[in-house]
């Protein structure tokens, strides 16, 4: 099913079918490039900050490239391809996981306020810090009421995201016991 192209091809003719086939190639690949660099900047600073294994915080000689996280990366998106095509299921599958982040940085930014004035001080653009804090907490509010909306529309994401999270949890229980002490 396409109603986009069923739509633009009512007055579009002939001409929609190339034009939203080379749109949604453009569109994906912009997404694509986006959490390729995104993820893979995140997955190379969790193993320089010690929380995932080392290997993927290794930097190409050549290129400077953070490589190993980006096979990794690719990997991962490689075995995105094996999860079903629906488009709810994928467009839960990516907002889930970018909601949680909104959800952490909007925390991030009432701790910052409350915890580490010195940061907060010397912010080029802030609000008053009762005002950051209220804005901090509506965007977490926000972003769990979105992902909560999001569960009568298709459940299948986050039993998949929640799959995740256990590994990632289990992967960092056993790094907490497995390393040697300070």
């Amino acid at each position: 099913q396409a109603p986009i192209l069923d739509a633009a091809t009512r007055f579009m003719g002939p001409l929609a079918t190339p034009l939203i086939v080379l749109a949604a190639i453009v569109a994906i690949g912009k997404s694509l490039n986006a959490i390729f660099m995104v993820f893979s900047r995140s997955l190379f600073a969790m193993a320089r900050a010690g929380v995932l294994p080392h290997a993927l915080a290794r930097v190409h000689p050549r290129w400077g490239t953070p490589h190993v996280a980006c096979l990794a990366v690719f990997g991962f998106c490689v075995a995105w391809l094996l999860l079903p095509m629906s488009l709810t299921f994928l467009f839960l599958s990516v907002s889930i996981p970018t909601l949680l982040k909104y959800v952490t940085t909007s925390l991030c930014a009432t701790r910052v306020v409350k915890e580490h004035p010195e940061l907060y001080a010397n912010a080029r653009f802030k609000f008053s810090p009762g005002a950051m804090r209220a804005w901090g907490y509506a965007g977490v509010v926000s972003a769990l009421a979105v992902i909560a909306l999001g569960l009568g529309a298709d459940t299948r994401p986050y039993y998949v995201l929640l799959g995740w999270g256990a590994i990632g949890a289990l992967y960092y229980v056993l790094w907490q016991r497995l390393k040697p002490a300070a």
